[in-house]
């Protein structure tokens, strides 16, 4: 029979605060590997998402082309030369300032887009992002921004669909300043032929060429040479139709 002292030599050692400690070590390791991954599987989806959202407004555009004789949407921004505004959707427009619908507002005040969110972009960290405007979207004295960029018309003032140019740039993640560019490393844009694809912007070309602030004297002449770059990549094959990658 084994007695009592045999049997608390054979008890088993517990963790000693060494262990622990190294325990503890490891796992802050591995977390740190694993978030910049994780950062950029959200930042993958966000922009799924965002391409779901620009694909909807560019059928929803369509079918508005239709009903109008080949019509984009109109707006007063355009006519005023004031390209970096074309966010608005609903703005003091009237000649006595009444509010009125502009741009791409007027595809959910005719009810062909059915949920004011798909004007948003989820990775959007600037000045407009949904949540401002969620709860005022039925408030017919309140200016309203979505932040999706509107060009309004094709890069010599088309103003029928059919007429742009099909590669041309007609929406995009917001270009009114560089806060407003949502993915930073590229944008999702739509196209005058109702396609929609991933333009990259790594290096920051893009970006650089945007207003520091929406209201700088710069910002109309800054966001046209913004759609001028891209329109270039869909002419010249560089632009991510695949499905979407995470940026390393």
């Amino acid at each position: 029979m084994v007695g009592p002292e045999h049997n608390s030599g054979m008890r088993r050692r517990g963790f000693t605060l060494v262990d622990v400690l190294v325990s503890i070590a490891v796992v802050a390791v591995l977390v740190g590997i694993m978030i910049p991954s994780l950062a950029g599987i959200r930042e993958t989806t966000r922009r799924v998402i965002c391409q779901s959202n620009v694909r909807q407004v560019g059928l929803a555009m369509a079918m508005y082309s239709n009903d109008w004789s080949d019509e984009i949407p109109p707006s007063a921004f355009v006519a005023a030369g004031s390209h970096e505004k074309m966010f608005f959707v609903r703005a003091h427009l009237g000649l006595n300032g009444s509010m009125a619908w502009d741009g791409l507002g007027f595809l959910y005040a005719e009810d062909y887009l059915s949920e004011p969110g798909v004007l948003y972009c989820p990775s959007h960290s600037g000045d407009h992002p949904y949540e401002r405007y969620e709860t005022i979207w039925n408030n017919p004295d309140s200016d309203i921004a979505a932040n999706y960029q509107f060009r309004g018309g094709g890069p010599s003032g088309e103003k029928r669909l059919y007429a742009i140019p099909g590669g041309t740039a007609v929406v995009s993640d917001g270009l009114s300043s560089r806060d407003a560019f949502s993915h930073e490393l590229g944008s999702n844009v739509l196209r005058a032929d109702v396609s929609v694809d991933y333009v990259p912007d790594k290096e920051g070309e893009i970006l650089k060429l945007l207003p520091d602030d929406e209201n700088a004297q710069d910002a109309a002449i800054r966001v046209l040479s913004a759609w001028a770059r891209l329109d270039g990549p869909r002419l010249n094959g560089l632009t991510d139709t695949s499905t979407i990658a995470s940026d390393r």
